[in-house]
């Protein structure tokens, strides 16, 4: 088994990663938003892995750091996801709400199916799926009201 300074270095490596592409998919958008604007999705954002990173501290002791590559995976699976939309928009070959709405869609449920198999993997109850499911649509409601201001 490897060890836990291994598990987070991993992690950490595919957090930064997915922050970056997450940084360029917004920025790449239609949406015309401030920096502030961005600065508070990422931080909309962010919270939902944060919790979820706090609780595996919190509870699960020796599957912390296992539970944390698994998260940061999931978190990068999912940001890949929204390279093609950042690439055809910042070379201005597409960049339409459609595509931009598509994109993370996918993005969404990808690493819902993602999360759902690194909870299993772990052997962890269903619990921690669920909660994150809530955390993740109070965090889909919040960017597409505060952030996107959509409704």
């Amino acid at each position: 088994m490897k060890n836990g300074r291994y598990y987070l270095t991993r992690a950490s490596v595919y957090f930064s990663l997915s922050l970056m592409l997450t940084i360029l998919f917004i920025s790449a958008s239609t949406f015309s938003i401030s920096l502030n604007q961005l600065l508070l999705s990422l931080l909309i954002i962010g919270s939902k892995w944060i919790i979820q990173a706090s609780g595996a501290i919190l509870f699960l002791h020796k599957r912390t750091n296992a539970f944390l590559h698994g998260l940061g995976r999931t978190c990068l699976l999912g940001s890949l996801l929204l390279a093609p939309y950042i690439f055809l928009s910042l070379l201005d070959i597409s960049d339409s709400e459609a595509f931009f709405f598509g994109s993370l869609v996918i993005a969404i449920v990808v690493t819902v199916m993602q999360y759902y198999a690194e909870v299993t993997r772990l052997g962890l109850s269903p619990g921690w799926w669920y909660f994150w499911l809530i955390c993740l649509a109070i965090t889909v409601f919040l960017q597409m009201s505060i952030v996107f201001r959509l409704f």
